[in-house]
């Protein structure tokens, strides 16, 4: 990910963590609404990213550019479409059932915990196809 755009990920996404973090019973309407909301900003930020590696002159372009269309690209790009499916379903749960028993809070936060995970690995994907297409720009050293 991009320097920018990764640290707009991890920082959101601490939000989110703090909101999970806070205790629930007897509140998890208001829970679930403050867990949403911050869901829904990581949501924006991994939408923005997934938009600008995909684009022409995007990170996954450029590295499809230099090194073809390697098995790391296609799983970047299935790891886009993945996490952003996930996190919607569980925005739209949040959404449909912040005032019922529905969504349990324990739930929420393993699917979030889910989330994160998929977005490190994601990130570490992505960081190993950089230092890839580094290594043919400049070779490296023996």
């Amino acid at each position: 990910m991009a320097t920018h755009e990764h640290d707009c990920i991890v920082e959101a996404m601490h939000v989110l963590e703090k909101a999970l973090a806070s205790p629930a019973p007897g509140r998890e309407a208001e829970w679930k609404q403050r867990a949403g909301a911050a869901l829904a900003v990581v949501v924006d930020y991994v939408r923005q990213h997934v938009e600008s590696s995909e684009a022409d002159g995007g990170l996954l372009a450029e590295v499809e550019v230099k090194v073809g269309l390697t098995r790391d690209v296609q799983s970047a790009r299935r790891d886009h479409k993945q996490i952003l499916v996930n996190a919607d379903h569980l925005l739209r749960d949040l959404s449909e059932h912040a005032g019922d028993i529905v969504l349990p809070t324990h739930e929420v936060r393993h699917r979030t915990n889910d989330l994160s995970a998929s977005l490190r690995h994601h990130q570490w994907r992505e960081a190993d196809l950089i230092m890839s297409v580094f290594d043919l720009d400049i070779g490296s050293g023996d």
